[in-house]
């Protein structure tokens, strides 16, 4: 209501789905789009009132203008949406789409059409990044890495397609996707004597999937693979989104016999009534705190108050990142001894994988 108050006459409020609107406004100047931005944002500022409290609410948004930044209706649109996560990246309200931009946008418009039929036909991969005790130098588990298989643009790494699949409608899908890749993979190692458990990085859009519970059972059932074969590893900063119902189907997965790690610890909203709630089985601390450990002693004393933090709750400490021999030391002297980086082993085909498990074994 308040959108359609602001909106004259001239344009059209359209929505597109969930809390997303496209406002056209065919006769407006690039500089009359951007004050119509600035007007909807003031609007969204202002609290209002349910049932006698104050609520908070806001929007933010991207500008794309035609013809300036292109020619193309579908590109226009992407255009505007890469300037509106551009806005709520920098917290700034709206932000007008910037023509360095265009082949990306491009590109997104591609691989949002290519999404489809890539998960159709089979074209993302895992790739796997060895987890180790660095007392051991044992691998104690795989983080599988996606990858997407493009057939004209080849090898893409997930900066380049897992925004796009957030914000598609698909996320679910690629969710269960990617969990019965993991699966896959698990039954074909069991049947080599292979126990690594696989651990696949999922959204908390993921886990308000209603099915998901059922369908990961069913999908270990199917495979005949242990639970513990499996992890789930979560963005910290992300799992703030609905934390009741995420907790909830947390602890149902964790039923299951699935162990849970909140990946880029340290970067999101951290609390101890946070983590007492999702009471992950394991916490990846992340790379921004590991790569200059050794020189950066605010780092160091953020590294070695974790360890003290998964002792009082229970739970296990994986370092990110890790790219040397010293980084690799000090993690040990501290109390981290569990660790993944290059200076282990780079993310790796399956192939290649199987043959680093079967040289150490």
């Amino acid at each position: 209501m308040r959108l359609q108050n602001v909106v004259s006459k001239d344009c059209e409020a359209v929505r597109i789905g969930g809390d997303e609107f496209i406002v056209w406004a065919p006769d407006f100047t690039l500089t009359e789009g951007e004050n119509l931005a600035k007007e909807i944002i003031h609007t969204f500022n202002e609290t209002i009132l349910i049932d006698g409290l104050e609520v908070d609410t806001g929007a933010s948004i991207g500008v794309a203008h035609f013809p300036t930044h292109t020619d193309n209706a579908e590109t226009l649109i992407s255009c505007a949406d890469t300037a509106m996560y551009k806005a709520k990246k920098q917290r700034s309200g709206w932000q007008t789409y910037n023509e360095a931009h265009i082949l990306k946008s491009e590109l997104d418009v591609k691989l949002r059409t290519d999404l489809h039929n890539a998960m159709l036909h089979d074209e993302f991969t895992l790739h796997f990044q060895p987890k180790v005790d660095l007392r051991t130098h044992r691998v104690i588990g795989v983080e599988g890495l996606c990858r997407w298989q493009h057939g004209q643009l080849g090898l893409l790494m997930p900066a380049a397609f897992i925004e796009l699949i957030d914000h598609s409608g698909k996320v679910q899908d690629f969710g269960r996707y990617i969990l019965r890749k993991a699966v896959t993979h698990a039954a074909h190692w069991k049947k080599l004597n292979i126990a690594v458990p696989i651990a696949i990085n999922l959204s908390p859009y993921n886990l308000l999937d209603p099915g998901l519970i059922d369908y990961i059972k069913q999908l270990l059932d199917d495979f005949d693979i242990p639970a513990h074969y499996i992890e789930i590893e979560l963005t910290e900063n992300e799992t703030c989104l609905n934390i009741d119902y995420i907790q909830s189907a947390l602890q149902r997965i964790k039923e299951i016999g699935i162990e849970v790690a909140i990946d880029d610890f340290g970067t999101g909203m951290s609390s101890f009534a946070y983590l007492d709630k999702l009471r992950a089985n394991t916490l990846k601390i992340d790379r921004t705190f590991v790569s200059d450990i050794d020189v950066n002693d605010g780092h160091k004393a953020i590294v070695s108050s974790a360890v003290t933090l998964v002792k009082a709750f229970g739970c296990n400490l994986v370092a990110e990142g890790v790219e040397t021999k010293q980084q690799a030391e000090l993690l040990v002297e501290l109390g981290c001894y569990l660790a993944q980086g290059y200076y282990i082993a780079k993310p790796m085909p399956e192939e290649a994988l199987i043959s680093l498990l079967k040289q150490l074994d």
